[in-house]
């Protein structure tokens, strides 16, 4: 009787591996002064080898160094160059090969920079025993000590007089400081300041008095006979609102004077 022999070729299957993220390979949290510039680093491992892709959390962009901005980026390294405020904050590095799950890292970008002040009104006008509120915006980081001070350069802290509130988002912070029934020894120079590890900085506002206004008056009388437009203005006008108020009602008693002398 005869044998057959035969070979037979094995053939491996193919494993699939979900990814991996290699924590030792990959970017940790960095502290950078704004301006110079980064490389965030991501490695994974996986079968089929996976694809890394980054995003920003809160769907916020993701600025490249050629200017362009995108909502996410795919590479193992994300470049950023002269890295600015705006992009500090979570970055997500996701691994994914199109076996379930994908992984994904955060990675942490502070950037620090000393305070900046912007002041909207430098200068504000105000009658006695009105309250006023002034206003600064500052950025800064690390966070920065923001207080108020006067003429003399003491602090001013809370009180009956004053109240000083402090609205920080971030970086960002808006110093607010509202003073109640103005007097004659509250007008003067205010300075917002604002200090932390990397230096200080501080902006004025100067509050000065002006007239308070007064009513309106009704006039009568006239040399030749006539009679003179009803009312007149008299007074100081503390804003551009009140100016345009003004002149809309002398519009207004104009026209109706113009009608009393039609009608004669």
């Amino acid at each position: 009787m005869g044998k057959v022999c035969g070979t037979f070729k094995l053939t491996p299957s193919f494993v699939s591996v979900p990814p991996d993220i290699l924590d030792h390979s990959t970017s940790s949290d960095v502290i950078v002064r704004e301006g110079a510039s980064i490389s965030l680093r991501c490695a994974a491992r996986g079968s089929p080898e996976p694809t890394i892709t980054w995003k920003r959390e809160n769907n916020e962009n993701i600025y490249l160094p050629n200017g362009q901005q995108v909502a996410s980026f795919s590479g193992p390294v994300l470049n950023i160059t002269q890295v600015s405020r705006r992009q500090m904050g979570h970055y997500l590095c996701i691994a994914s090969n199109g076996v379930p799950p994908s992984v994904s890292k955060r990675i942490t970008v502070i950037v620090n920079f000393p305070p900046m002040i912007w002041i909207q009104n430098q200068l504000i006008g105000a009658h006695e025993g009105q309250m006023v509120t002034l206003e600064c915006h500052s950025e800064a980081y690390p966070k920065s000590i923001n207080y108020w001070t006067k003429d003399s350069g003491d602090i001013i802290a809370q009180s009956a007089k004053y109240e000083p509130t402090i609205i920080e988002s971030s970086y960002k912070v808006q110093m607010k400081l509202a003073i109640k029934s103005l007097s004659h020894g509250d007008y003067g120079s205010y300075k917002c300041v604002a200090k932390n590890s990397l230096g200080d900085t501080d902006g004025t506002i100067r509050l000065v008095q002006i007239a308070r206004p007064t009513a309106i008056h009704q006039t009568t009388g006239d040399p030749d006979g006539g009679d003179m437009p009803p009312y007149m203005l008299k007074g100081v006008i503390g804003d551009a609102h009140r100016a345009s108020e003004a002149s809309q009602l002398m519009l207004i008693l104009s026209c109706v004077f113009l009608l009393i002398v039609e009608q004669q």
